[in-house]
């Protein structure tokens, strides 16, 4: 190192020691273009670069430092930089080089994990959680991500074990607790979960999309206090587009069209950019056939396939083909059996990553792509961030907006979605007579339950209520009570969560 330019090299060191990112390239810049094969400058340069979030000049950089002497570090952030912008079998390769370089490095198994999890590769990327575990048994984020990866296939249970091994190591970790809450939700133990957020907003107030969740949680228990301030405080956040909020949770905590807008669009641009990798669809020869794609998790037995059923089996196959994209279970049930029939093809996705899905998409020659869940459970949307067809669309199982300018169409009506609000939605909306499609060979129950089977008094009037907890809320609840007081000997027959029952 030449000792009148070493200052740069050192400047710029200290300024990204200081996570001073800009400052830092500068200097080693200036650096190297006096040495320009010095390979800690590259090194460094390139993490200066990912620091500031160019990760496309960082694997440039990085690669320069990789042929000057690069080791296990080097390929490591190369590894993460090309998993930042979706490359993640060039990703794979670069910690599979890590771990050549050694293989006693535990951050180079994890990362290799996470590449494999995103790839959807979730037993491959177990067993590389593994070996960093053998390396690093303290190793708390291993424990993390293999609950994440639990988590992605569904085992809640025992993502919640992971988690808690996480949190036995490391008790403060704000964004270990929220995962943790997240799994209790899932196995319907909202009170508990609700101590977990509450733990999670203790250590990191900053996590993302936490403060929805607690929301949405005390709102599932019923648990009003502050209801309105929390309401204030979170609108606020939302109007600074910070990430506060899951979009489907926003749903029933706002009637704002314009805010449900902005966080579908925070939301979308977070978790599921547009990602232009494969390149523009080319155009192709006019098929016999138009081709549609269906994509869901919920080609079992569901309400999103109880509605849809028989509307893929009434498709005209002599004008269309319809495929099925399933990234949800196989539940075995004669629902899945019967949409396995009425498909021209049905493909199981749930082992292959967003980008290959939308890549086999493409081979097939999709004409339209239909996402039948939006922003619900085991949503795949960067599958339609890659672009999968010429036209996109979202139907039936989320109706607001997705926020994304990859989605070109929304079916909706004019009760769902009133031609005055369309601005408010990113999507074109295509209006249909009723949005909601429905199934003529659904089977009618044989028995007619009688008031006292179901808890009911004999006589009085039965008002009824079929929602979940958190779509209540104290004016709603105010309203019932004045109507029960108002309507002699009646009563409300409410379903709570659909697995119990209670009267009012």
């Amino acid at each position: 190192m030449q000792e009148s330019y070493g200052h740069l090299f050192n400047q710029g060191l200290k300024c990204l020691s200081q996570r001073n990112s800009e400052q830092a390239i500068i200097y080693l810049a200036k650096f190297l273009q006096h040495e320009p094969i010095n390979f800690e400058a590259n090194f460094y340069l390139g993490l200066a670069y990912a620091e500031n979030k160019n990760y496309k000049k960082s694997i440039e950089v990085l690669l320069n430092a990789s042929v000057l002497g690069g080791g296990c570090e080097v390929f490591i952030n190369l590894g993460i930089c090309h998993q930042k912008i979706g490359q993640l079998s060039e990703a794979l390769s670069c910690f599979d080089k890590a771990i050549d370089a050694n293989p006693l490095n535990s951050s180079a198994w994890l990362n290799r994990g996470t590449a494999l999890q995103d790839l959807y590769r979730l037993n491959d990327a177990i067993l590389s959680y593994r070996e960093a575990l053998k390396l690093n048994p303290s190793y708390d984020d291993a424990f993390v991500c293999m609950g994440n990866c639990y988590f992605k296939a569904g085992l809640y249970s025992n993502a919640l074990m992971f988690y808690e091994k996480s949190l036995s190591l490391n008790c403060s970790a704000g964004d270990t607790w929220f995962f943790k809450a997240l799994a209790l939700e899932e196995i319907r133990e909202t009170e508990k979960a609700l101590i977990a957020y509450e733990k999670s907003f203790q250590f990191n107030q900053n996590t993302p999309y936490l403060l929805g969740a607690l929301l949405h949680a005390q709102r599932k228990i019923c648990s009003w206090e502050y209801l309105e301030k929390n309401q204030i405080n979170l609108e606020q956040n939302i109007n600074k587009s910070e990430k506060v909020i899951f979009p489907f949770n926003f749903l029933s905590m706002s009637d704002s069209p314009g805010l449900l807008k902005m966080t579908s669009e925070i939301f979308s641009q977070d978790r599921h950019p547009v990602n232009p990798i494969l390149g523009p669809i080319p155009k192709h020869p006019k098929k016999m056939k138009i081709r549609i794609g269906y994509f869901s998790a919920d080609f079992r037995s569901h309400p999103v396939s109880f509605l849809t059923a028989e509307l893929f089996e009434l498709h005209d196959k002599d004008k269309f083909e319809i495929i099925a994209f399933s990234f949800g279970p196989d539940d075995k049930s004669p629902m899945r059996l019967r949409l396995n029939q009425a498909f021209s093809q049905f493909i199981d996705v749930s082992g292959i990553s967003d980008q290959k899905v939308a890549e086999l998409a493409r081979g097939l020659g999709i004409d339209i792509a239909i996402d039948l869940g939006g922003f619900t459970a085991h949503a795949r949307t960067s599958i339609f961030a890659y672009r999968a067809a010429p036209i996109q669309l979202s139907y039936i199982g989320y109706l607001g907006t997705m926020g994304a300018q990859y989605f070109d169409y929304l079916l909706a009506d004019k009760t769902i979605i009133p031609k005055e609000l369309e601005h408010f939605y990113s999507e074109k909306i295509v209006y249909l007579p009723s949005y909601q499609v429905n199934d003529s060979r659904k089977e009618m129950a044989d028995k007619a339950f009688t008031r006292e089977e179901l808890g009911l008094p004999s006589t009085g009037f039965v008002y009824a209520c079929f929602n979940s907890n958190y779509k209540i809320l104290p004016a709603t609840f105010d309203g019932w009570m004045r109507i029960l007081k108002a309507t002699e000997k009646s009563v409300l027959f409410y379903m709570l969560n659909l697995l119990g029952r209670k009267l009012i």
